[in-house]
């Protein structure tokens, strides 16, 4: 059995048992590949605060992991018991974005990706500063070397060195907001890790909340296809009303481009007239051995903000959500919805996940039983 640190399995959830006596570990995976959570892996939090960090871990030949944060410990190594054994980076605080470790002959080195130098760069594993490089001008994308947000960077096999760069500013009241669009890349490497280390598994369960929860969707049949003979169940956490009306998803950070295309109802949605429950609704009928489903607060304040940013009355929010719900679910028989009371956004990374219920029904066992591939029915019923 192999472990990993608690750190690298943040994104994991999981729906062990209620137990009345002792914890038993917490374990994850099928077969050959089976991890089990390493408690106490958190001995760098002694450094004190870190500010944010964005999820990109790297881990060297020694076992020493690597991460970034916002601080002026813009990458900090911690060893492989979890006790923090180094940082560096002052001069990079408030930017690390991206960092990637590669081999090169007997040596390993760090290539880092910073959105507000507008550069990337090439380092030693003890912060040593080898080569930076700033926007490509002579590409004809910038009009100035600022417009250059390199938010990610891989090197390939024959060194040549790629930098992303998908970055929109949008207005917020009197403020402008920037967001770094890269969720797409980051899963379709998590699920090429996935499919290399686990080539056959019995059963997949794929879910996500909120942002998550759109990903848990459009990958869904990515998976299957990887997966032919597994029971794949799909959950959308806080997914009912996003893409609800008919969006441009060519305007849309270029979305249009990473469909399921292979889909024929997927084919056929209107790049202009995008929503999720047509989405939903192709998918599902494509692949009918699957499950999908979904869960929703009733009045997730969250989702009601997409709501009326996009010109809807507060009023007509919970009656909106609920026809999309039964939009879905009246044309796709392996289709399943739960609706839970309250305006929280996102179910199931919440500590109440195991005392929400609907319809009677503990929304704990509910999801489970979908991972489990067992039949589920509506919440609350009819």
């Amino acid at each position: 059995m192999r472990t990993l640190p608690a750190a690298l399995l943040a994104a994991s959830i999981a729906i062990p048992a209620p137990q009345e006596s002792k914890p038993q570990p917490l374990r994850l995976g099928a077969g050959a590949h089976v991890y089990e959570w390493v408690a106490g892996f958190d001995g760098y939090r002694a450094a004190g605060p870190i500010g944010n960090t964005h999820g990109c871990v790297a881990i060297d030949a020694a076992g020493r992991v690597y991460f970034n944060t916002d601080s002026e410990r813009a990458v900090m190594v911690i060893s492989p018991e979890g006790k923090i054994v180094g940082s560096w980076g002052k001069e990079w605080a408030g930017g690390l974005h991206g960092m990637t470790l590669v081999k090169e002959g007997d040596r390993e080195f760090l290539y880092l990706a910073h959105t507000a130098r507008h550069q990337i760069a090439k380092t030693t594993l003890e912060g040593e500063v080898l080569w930076t490089l700033g926007a490509p001008m002579e590409s004809g994308a910038y009009a100035t070397p600022e417009e250059f947000v390199p938010t990610t960077v891989a090197v390939a096999p024959n060194g040549d060195v790629y930098a992303g760069d998908a970055v929109r500013t949008y207005r917020s009241g009197d403020a402008d907001v920037t967001i770094y669009h890269r969720g797409h890349v980051n899963a379709t490497a998590a699920l090429d890790w996935a499919f290399r280390r686990v080539p056959d598994p019995r059963r997949v369960f794929v879910t996500g909340c909120s942002a998550g929860s759109v990903g848990s969707i459009l990958h869904a049949p990515r998976i299957i296809r990887q997966y032919p003979r597994a029971q794949v169940a799909q959950l959308g956490d806080s997914l009912g009303f996003l893409f609800s009306e008919p969006t441009d998803l060519r305007e849309l950070w270029g979305a249009d481009r990473v469909l399921p295309d292979w889909v024929p109802g997927v084919r056929a949605i209107p790049r202009d007239r995008f929503t999720t429950p047509r989405f939903y609704q192709a998918v599902a009928g494509y692949y009918p051995r699957a499950s999908f489903a979904q869960v929703n607060f009733a009045e997730d304040a969250v989702q009601r903000r997409f709501w009326q940013a996009g010109g809807g009355s507060p009023e007509r929010f919970g009656r909106a959500l609920l026809g999309n719900l039964a939009a879905i679910r009246a044309s796709s028989p392996n289709f399943r919805s739960c609706l839970l009371e309250g305006s929280e956004h996102c179910a199931l990374p919440r500590p109440e996940f195991y005392t929400l219920t609907s319809g009677g029904v503990w929304l704990r066992d509910w999801v489970a039983a979908q991972a489990e591939g067992k039949p589920v029915g509506n919440l609350p019923p009819g």
